[in-house]
């Protein structure tokens, strides 16, 4: 094989580098039970993302990889404000109902082991892809809500204030989460990636690093 064609290969599988170790890191330091749910939760969300690409008559997305999951790119060209939000809030909600699912066998007190940590993750899932942040669910959600009544330029500006504001609540939080309540890394960690990701929106932040 060329080097050519290995440049190219390498280009395409590379936006799957980091769902890949996102996944070999759960196998590895979580139980394989904990990292199924898991796995479980991430493809329910994107079920319901791709539900909604098919009941607002889309044709089939592409698929690329991202940190954490999938990339669903429209290919029957942009997409309305009005189904961006539709299609985004999809993922979320199919998490969302499958928490509702699981409430009457935890009220009940008949919920085990497996069915509360397959409802937390659910519940994690939704609200973390529900932050306002760029290139989530919650961010989209807002940047599209924001264009449907504001100038393109006003909409950009609140939407990247937003997005600031709440990554930087979201690393205090994490802080506190992390060193305060026992909460392990994790959180830390996690809050640190979601800055430097969103500081990249901003490179005066960080010219002098």
């Amino acid at each position: 094989m060329s080097a050519y064609r290995l440049r190219r290969m390498a280009v395409h599988l590379l936006p799957y580098l980091w769902p890949a170790l996102w996944i070999a890191f759960l196998l590895l330091t979580e139980p394989p039970a904990y990292a199924l749910l898991m796995l479980a939760a991430t493809a329910l969300h994107e079920t319901g993302h791709l539900f909604a690409f098919f009941a607002c008559g889309e044709p089939l997305p592409a698929f690329s990889g991202r940190q954490f999951g999938l990339l669903l790119t429209p290919t029957g060209g942009m997409l309305s404000y009005k189904k961006e939000i539709v299609i985004c809030a999809a993922g979320p909600l199919f998490n969302l109902l499958a928490c509702l699912s699981l409430l009457p066998a935890i009220r009940a007190g008949l919920a085990v082991d497996a069915n509360f940590c397959f409802f937390a993750l659910n519940l994690f899932t939704a609200l973390f892809n529900l932050l306002p942040l760029s290139g989530f669910d919650g961010g989209r959600m807002l940047s599209a809500a924001l264009s449907l009544s504001l100038p393109a330029h006003t909409a950009a500006a609140v939407g990247g204030a937003i997005a600031l504001a709440g990554v930087l609540f979201f690393y205090f939080l994490s802080i506190f989460l992390t060193f305060v309540a026992g909460a392990g890394a994790y959180p830390f960690l996690l809050a640190g990636f979601l800055l430097w990701a969103e500081g990249k929106r901003y490179p005066a932040l960080w010219e002098d690093f």
